[in-house]
This record gives C-alpha cells, sequence and structure tokens, in this order.
C-alpha cells in the first residue's frame, strides 16, 4: 500500500525514533518562545513554506494563491484525486470489515471491485484521469485485501484489531497549525504508527518536500506534547507501460536542521506579507 511501511523501513523508523536528537527550543510545544514562535500575526498554509516558489510582495502572493485555487494545474488536479482516492478506498475497507466482519480478504476485494467504477466517476470525468485512479484502485485493493488475510492469518478476531493491524494509519489526520503560524486546519496525509507523518506527492523529487513533514510534524508538538521525529515522503507517479502505480517512499528524520530550515522559510515569507 501507498503508506504501508515494509520491514526495512520499520526498522529504519524505530531507529531514528531512537537517536534524533532535537533541543528543546525546536519541538512544537515550545511555540510561545524562542525561534519557533511566529514573528509576525500571519498565517501562511503549508504548502507555500515547502515550496520553491517565491514571491515578493503580498499582491504577488495573492495573487498565486488565488490562481492555485481557481485554475489549479492538470498535475495538481490529479495529486487532488489521488488523495482522495486513497481515503475513499480505506474509508470502505474499513467500514465493509465492520458491516461483515471476519470474511477473507478476497471478499473485501471483490466488494471494492463492484464499488470501483462508481467512486471514480464521482471524482472525475476526464478519461486520462480515470485511467490512472483505475491503476491506483486496483493496486490498492489487492495489498489491502492482503494484509486483511495476513491479519486474520494470525489469529485476530476483533474487528477494532484487524482494523489497527491491516490498515495502521490514518488518513486526512487534522491538525490545527495556528500555534506555529500556519493554517488552522492542517490536513496530514497520513499519521502512521510510530507517529510518523506521510506527505504524498506526485512528479519529481525535492527536497523541499521534507519542510511539509517537518510542518506537520511541529504542528502535532504543538498540539499533543509528544516528540514527532519521523517523516516519509511518499512519490506516487505512472508510467506508460506499468499497470501497476511506481510508489517510492523516503524515510527521514525531522531533525534540527529541517526544523531550522522550516522556521527560516517560515519567517522569510511572513516578512515579504508583513511590509
Amino acid at each position: 500500500m501507498v503508506y504501508f511501511i515494509n520491514e526495512e523501513e520499520r526498522k529504519s523508523i524505530e531507529r531514528i525514533s531512537r537517536e534524533v536528537d532535537v533541543d528543546y527550543e525546536f519541538r512544537g510545544w515550545n511555540y510561545l518562545d524562542g525561534p519557533l514562535r511566529p514573528p509576525y500575526n500571519i498565517t501562511l498554509p503549508l504548502y507555500i513554506i515547502a515550496s520553491e516558489t517565491t514571491f515578493s510582495s503580498r499582491a504577488e502572493y495573492e495573487e498565486y494563491v488565488r490562481h492555485s485555487r481557481t485554475s489549479p494545474s492538470r498535475e495538481m488536479l490529479l495529486g487532488s484525486h489521488l488523495h482522495r482516492l486513497l481515503s475513499i478506498i480505506v474509508e470502505e475497507s474499513k467500514a465493509f470489515i465492520y458491516r461483515y466482519g471476519l470474511l477473507s480478504g478476497n471478499n473485501l476485494y471483490s466488494y471494492l471491485s463492484i464499488i470501483r467504477e462508481g467512486k471514480i466517476g464521482e471524482l472525475t470525468a476526464d478519461v486520462e484521469m480515470k485511467q490512472y485512479l483505475n491503476r491506483l484502485w486496483m493496486y490498492e485493493s489487492l495489498q489491502i485485501a492482503a494484509s486483511v488475510d495476513r491479519t486474520l492469518a494470525g489469529g485476530i478476531f476483533n474487528k477494532d484489531v484487524i482494523i489497527q493491524k491491516a490498515l495502521p494509519f490514518t488518513l486526512e489526520y487534522e491538525i490545527d497549525g495556528k500555534r506555529i503560524g500556519l493554517s488552522e486546519r492542517l490536513r496530514v496525509d497520513a499519521l502512521g504508527h510510530f507517529m510518523v507523518v506521510f506527505e504524498l506527492k506526485t512528479g519529481k523529487r525535492s527536497e523541499y518536500h521534507k519542510l511539509a513533514t517537518t510542518g506537520y510534524a511541529i504542528a502535532l508538538e504543538s498540539m499533543l506534547e509528544h516528540p514527532v521525529n519521523v517523516g516519509c515522503v511518499v512519490y506516487l507517479n505512472f508510467e506508460e507501460n506499468i499497470t501497476t502505480p511506481i510508489i517510492k517512499r523516503e524515510v527521514h528524520a525531522i531533525d534540527e536542521s529541517l526544523r531550522r530550515w522550516f522556521i527560516e522559510e517560515r519567517d522569510k515569507k511572513m516578512e515579504i506579507l508583513a511590509h
């Protein structure tokens, strides 16, 4: 699955969680003092901070945001549809387990196959985008069904535990980012075990993408007062002659250097808006 870590990644996450060293002043719960305190009474969308896009004035910034909302690029639309599709298929899988209980993964796969066309049709009428969404739906269906079967084979028969084991993440986890100068309603693409924050991206890799997981982590710390040390940027793309999506996960420490960089980008862009 897109957000399902393998054994090697799990070991890496456990190691990072143990070893990462972050000074107290860069933890999210220290938002009232020190460098994490926003320098201006302004909030910014996280995607603005975690982007190479620059602007030189408030007017230029407002035009960029307006254009992004009213005339999103085709890549942005596809990314939005992919995010929503993942939420739908996980929601439907959980609902199926609660409704029917201890059936096999094959039963779940059959159900997901039946509803696929209708659910994708609700997202878009674009033929090319439907092709990509179908590929992702079929891939996720197989992976989720296999994960359910592995869980059942372990002798687990409680519905809540089956879901926790087979689908070990929460999608679209909502956070209040205002304490650290971000939007009030942030949504983490996925929050996994070990408090791993996931960010889903299409297209090319960029170091700036790690600023998104960093922002989410700091915002979570400001709410929960609990360390969040690990992020994972998931790159989801499609190749013409390959039926399955291409998925690459980049697990990384949310260390002090990333937190410093996040603060620098936030403060720099806030300053432009404040003048």
